[in-house]
């Protein structure tokens, strides 16, 4: 589990090898601060409209949607963001779904943090896989798969 520090990302895959989870908390404190850098922190503040913080906590809860649904939920989500919002979207998209898309003789780069890296449905899965073999394996007792505990 890392923050979004790409030196650091491309270090632990090189030296060590595995695979790289970005955590959820600094996905949203990169969208917060790129609020901030758009100068729609007092937008965001506002308690009598808060289209803006409601815009920013959809696009942080992509980090729970299948990845595979992740761009077609993101599609969705433009048309319902007001447009002083568009600004966030559109840094999101870049850096965080699609990456930047070709433009006549300019090719098209991949997303900077694409969604398998901040993905939240993946870890969850692998955390319930890991939980079934490790109970399969006599490790954990069934009483921690009990409903009460899950």
């Amino acid at each position: 589990m890392t923050d979004f520090e790409q030196s650091i990302i491309n270090a632990t895959k090189k030296i060590i090898g595995v695979e790289i989870h970005a955590c959820l908390f600094h996905l949203c404190q990169s969208l917060y601060r790129r609020i901030q850098a758009e100068g729609l922190q007092s937008q965001y503040n506002n308690l009598e409209n808060c289209s803006i913080k409601i815009a920013a906590q959809m696009t942080g809860a992509l980090a729970f949607v299948p990845p595979e649904k992740v761009v077609e939920t993101f599609d969705q989500l433009l048309e319902k963001v007001p447009d002083d919002y568009m600004p966030i979207a559109e840094y999101f998209e870049i850096n965080y779904i699609r990456g930047r898309q070709a433009k006549g003789r300019r090719k098209g780069t991949e997303p900077r943090f694409p969604p398998k890296l901040w993905n939240r449905t993946i870890q969850y899965y692998n955390d319930w896989r890991e939980l079934i073999i490790y109970q399969k394996a006599g490790i954990i007792g069934s009483k921690w798969l009990s409903d009460d505990n899950i």
